[in-house]
């Protein structure tokens, strides 16, 4: 398996050799671009700036605002759909995609209620492929008119794969969000190192009760912030409680 750097995510040429190695066949391999090109069309349509793709170790990803529309892992594709415009397809299409793929609820915390749709890409035949697709660009161009600007994944994103689409699909109106400028990027973990962000957190809580944060990203950041804002209201409160009279240095004069 390639090694993802953040200078590969620079290039379409890495960007094929990866997704040739997660998608072998060139058939279904086209079919998940057609749909990954359909999220980022759709989130674009609304807002240029509310999406990002992340070409990662062992998967692709493309977010839109604070949701992910599609995954694409190794011959797994992952795409999420609205549930009413899912149900509002025929019938028998419906049957012919809970045949090949695994259908289930999924009900995002910002947007309506989703079916997440699990199928192999070798399932992607064009009548499966075309209702999937159309559903997709939907769920990114409302997901882009519930969030604008996509939040904290922009570290991730690789532009090679936007290139890399736009060449393999002839799309030209393809292009970065409007919030790239060609910057270089970086791990999240790459991050959180020069942040110096040790492995766990221990925090002793009202009453001394200690609690151990694991050290994921998400908890690491969330608690950092928490943490800063919890200095900030003690310094507050401090000079709340301060004499009106009393300097910087503690002291009431006279």
């Amino acid at each position: 398996m390639v090694q993802t750097t953040p200078a590969f995510r620079l290039k379409p040429a890495y960007a094929r050799e990866y997704l040739t190695a997660l998608v072998p066949d060139s058939k279904a391999r086209r079919a998940c671009l057609h749909l990954i090109a359909a999220a980022i069309q759709g989130a674009s349509r609304f807002s240029a700036s509310s999406w990002e793709v992340t070409l990662d170790r062992n998967r692709l990803r493309v977010n839109v605002g604070w949701s992910m529309v599609v995954q694409l892992t190794s011959n797994t594709l992952v795409a999420y759909v609205d549930e009413q415009e899912f149900r509002a397809i025929p019938s028998k299409d419906q049957t012919a995609i809970r045949r090949v793929a695994t259908v289930k609820r999924w009900p995002y915390r910002y947007l309506p209620p989703a079916v997440q749709i699990t199928i192999q890409p070798s399932f992607l035949n064009e009548g499966i492929e075309a209702h999937i697709r159309r559903l997709v660009f939907q769920l990114a161009e409302a997901a882009a008119k519930k969030h604008q600007v996509v939040p904290n994944y922009k570290a991730g994103h690789s532009p090679g794969v936007v290139d890399y689409l736009r060449e393999e699909l002839a799309l030209t109106d393809l292009k970065q969000p409007d919030w790239w400028r060609g910057l270089r990027p970086q791990p999240t973990s790459k991050l959180l190192q020069r942040m110096r962000i040790p492995k766990s957190f221990e925090y002793v809580l009202e009453g001394g009760k200690r609690t151990v944060f694991p050290a994921h990203r998400h908890y690491q950041i969330r608690l950092v912030k928490w943490l800063r804002n919890q200095v900030v209201k003690q310094r507050d409160r401090r000079q709340l409680r301060r004499h009106p009279l009393q300097d910087r240095r503690g002291i009431i004069p006279g």
